[in-house]
C-alpha cells in the first residue's frame, strides 16, 4: 500500500497467515491438553504430563498473542519512504537514510533479510522499546546493523529491495 501524498510504501501483516497461525496454535493447545490430561492412548508418565502442561500454557500464550495482533494491533509492520525505513520490530522510529552506511542481503536457508549496516551508536539509538528490544539488539550485534525481513507480510522481499533502492543511497542536495 502506498500513501500517495507522502510516497511512503507499507508492508502489512498477512491476515490469512495470522489466522492460520492462530488455528495452528489452538491445535497445539489441544494436543498438549490431551497429553496433560492423559486422553491419548500412550503410557502416561511424569514427562508426558509435564510436557503437556508446559506446552498447553506456552501455546495458549502464543495463540493469545496472535489473536491480539489479529484483532487489535496496527497491521503495518514496515514503512519505507523519503525519511527512511521503519520496521517497528527493529526500530523505535524511522531510520534516516543518512544513518545507514551500507545495505546488504543475507539469505538464511530460503529466507532473505535486508541488513542495514550502521555504526553501533546509530543502531543503539534506533532500537525499539519493549519486548523486541533484546532480540533486535542481539541481531544488530551479530550483523553490525539492523535486519528487516518480510516473512508473514503481504508484500515480497523483492518489492522491499526495489523500494529501498529508490531512496538509498541518499542523494546530496543540489
Amino acid at each position: 500500500m502506498e500513501s500517495g501524498e507522502t510516497g511512503v510504501v507499507e508492508w502489512r501483516r498477512s491476515r490469512p497467515k495470522m489466522f492460520f497461525m492462530m488455528l495452528l496454535g489452538m491445535a497445539m493447545v489441544g494436543v498438549c491438553a490431551a497429553m496433560a490430561f492423559d486422553w491419548l492412548s500412550i503410557e502416561p508418565s511424569f514427562l508426558t504430563v509435564g510436557l503437556g502442561w508446559l506446552g498447553a500454557v506456552m501455546f495458549s500464550v502464543f495463540t493469545a498473542g496472535w489473536a491480539w495482533f489479529f484483532v487489535m494491533a496496527d497491521p503495518v509492520v514496515i514503512r519505507v519512504g523519503p525519511q527512511g525505513v521503519h520496521d517497528w520490530r527493529v526500530s523505535a522510529g524511522p531510520i534516516p537514510w543518512t544513518d545507514i552506511e551500507q545495505i546488504s542481503v543475507l539469505q538464511n536457508q530460503r529466507v532473505r533479510f535486508m541488513i542495514m549496516h550502521m555504526e553501533p551508536a546509530a543502531w543503539r539509538r534506533h532500537l525499539p522499546r519493549g519486548v523486541f528490544r533484546p532480540l533486535a539488539a542481539m541481531a544488530a550485534r551479530k550483523y553490525e546493523g539492523l535486519s528487516v525481513g518480510t516473512v508473514g507480510l503481504d508484500r515480497s522481499f523483492d518489492e522491499l529491495l526495489a523500494e529501498v533502492g529508490k531512496h538509498y543511497p541518499p542523494t546530496a542536495p543540489a
